[in-house]
């Protein structure tokens, strides 16, 4: 797990020339082989990880599709996001991203976040999984998406407020960071880091 901060050697800038895309983030396998796109490199992942005896990412064809559907509304949510890192007055930024989470009806990311919560509410899967009552990709990254929004990364962004208005995500998100191998990572990079608290404690 390399990270590439600031003062990184080498930079980025002199690592970009030499990548795939110019993007990052890039995944090398143990036998070299170079990957990107985050959304690739998670599902060749999830593919071949066990996690309670069961795949992340189902061999069922249609549990797939549900993990890929959550996964892609995940993220279309989180695109809207994208058009707040353009404004350039702080304190519109700040006041535009807040809006987006408003839980009043018109906070578009949120209202996008609820409808996923209807879908999981109507769905057969068990309390606090997103797909076939076990830990899939899609709970995996419902859990880092929520997370992100909340840690305090992206500033701006209400840490409370509405996540609690979200039931069946709430429980996914603390159902995923209650099993052991995730709560032991997240727990020791929250000692260096406080942005990782919200991963730690679910």
């Amino acid at each position: 797990d390399k990270r590439i901060g600031m003062k990184s050697t080498p930079t980025w800038k002199e690592m970009k020339p030499s990548t795939r895309f110019g993007q990052m983030p890039i995944f090398k396998t143990t036998d070299g082989r170079e990957m990107t796109q985050s959304k690739a490199i998670a599902r060749y992942l999830a593919r071949s990880t066990m996690v309670d005896g069961a795949l992340l990412y189902p061999s069922d064809p249609w549990a797939a599709f549900q993990v890929d559907e959550y996964v892609e509304a995940l993220e279309d949510a989180r695109g809207l996001f994208v058009s707040s890192f353009s404004i350039q007055d702080q304190e519109a930024k700040m006041a535009a991203r807040k809006a987006l989470f408003a839980t009043d009806g018109s906070g578009k990311i949120f209202e996008a976040f609820k409808k996923i919560d209807q879908c999981v509410a109507m769905s057969d899967a068990a309390d606090g999984h997103m797909v076939g009552g076990k830990l899939t990709l899609a709970d995996c990254w419902c859990f880092c998406l929520m997370n992100q929004f909340r840690s305090g990364f992206l500033d701006g962004v209400p840490r409370d407020g509405w996540l609690e208005e979200l039931p069946h995500l709430s429980k996914v998100v603390a159902n995923t960071a209650a099993h052991p191998a995730i709560k032991a990572y997240y727990s020791q990079m929250a000692q260096g880091n406080s942005k990782y608290e919200p991963h730690a404690s679910g």
